[in-house]
């Protein structure tokens, strides 16, 4: 497995925001701004949207939103939550090439961790 892992680890991208639990109304209201701005920023410098963007509103009002962008042979996956008292944005890129090289043993072992 950790051979795996370094061979896979140039093809994919993570970035997440701070854990901000315990946060006031006015930080998630921020934090879904920036969220919102880095979407802009992807699709200013080429990245097209895949499926539209939705805000899907949770039960303790917050709200729940994915998106997914293309470039270049790269998937991008960005995700904002925002239940009370927890606020947090994330996003992974992979690249779609390297997993096309994988041997069936290798994607089999993929599909195990959870």
């Amino acid at each position: 497995m950790a051979a795996l892992a370094a061979r896979l680890s140039p093809c994919v991208v993570t970035w997440s925001s701070d854990d901000a639990t315990g946060a006031s109304e006015a930080t998630a209201a921020k934090a879904r701004r920036q969220f919102a701005a880095m979407l802009a920023n992807l699709r200013a410098h080429g990245w097209k949207e895949t499926s539209p963007t939705e805000d899907v509103p949770t039960e303790n009002g917050g709200v729940y939103v994915i998106a997914t962008y293309k470039k270049r042979g790269w998937i991008l996956n960005a995700r904002h939550s925002s239940m009370h008292p927890w606020v947090e944005s994330t996003a992974m890129a992979t690249k779609e090439s390297c997993f096309d090289s994988l041997t069936d043993e290798e994607t089999g072992i993929l599909e195990d961790v959870d």
